[in-house]
């Protein structure tokens, strides 16, 4: 190959490894915004789910409230 075609493949070569770059770091920033996300989501399902009061609790709370109210 003359001077003038390797030159050019190489800056032809350069450019895509640039472009590919950019590429690579925008999907990992993409990636990091969503694994960030699913933390979010994640913690929000699980603090609904742990603050769930089950039907007993419930009652139990209902029963002081009456025993407080009657108390009043």
């Amino acid at each position: 190959m003359p001077p003038e075609q390797l030159r050019s493949l190489a800056a032809q070569l350069i450019s895509k490894v640039n472009t590919m770059d950019r590429k690579i770091h925008r999907d990992e920033a993409i990636i990091e915004q969503l694994t960030h996300e699913i933390a979010i989501l994640k913690r929000h399902k699980f603090a609904k789910r742990s603050e769930r009061i089950s039907p007993a609790q419930g009652r139990l709370l209902d029963d002081l409230l009456d025993t407080d109210l009657e108390l009043n």
